[in-house]
């Protein structure tokens, strides 16, 4: 009888056991995919932001040249224009 016992619950700690391991591969796989698709929209909005980036600095870059070269064709309409523009912020923070 007491062998009967003891070999249930033997049994009954094997199953248990199997059951944990179970468990506990099936959260490793749900972590690993969590943890893959995080990751992965991570890329995703790294990228978008570097896009992003790359296309201000152009825009930046095609400013600046359009300024040089209207600076360049006029120079005493931009000279005008910003002994103008001192003027009236000299005149604001005047008041």
């Amino acid at each position: 009888m007491a062998d009967s016992t003891v070999d249930d619950k033997l049994s009954d700690l094997r199953a248990d056991y199997d059951a944990l391991r179970k468990d506990i591969a099936e959260l490793t796989k749900a972590l690993r995919d969590s943890a893959t698709t995080k990751a992965s929209s991570a890329k995703r909005a790294s990228d978008a932001v570097e896009a992003a980036g790359e296309r201000v600095r152009t825009t930046a870059t095609e400013a600046i040249d359009s300024l040089e070269n209207e600076i360049r064709q006029r120079p005493l309409v931009v000279l005008g224009a910003a002994f103008g523009i001192g003027l009236l912020i000299g005149r604001l923070l005047r008041r």
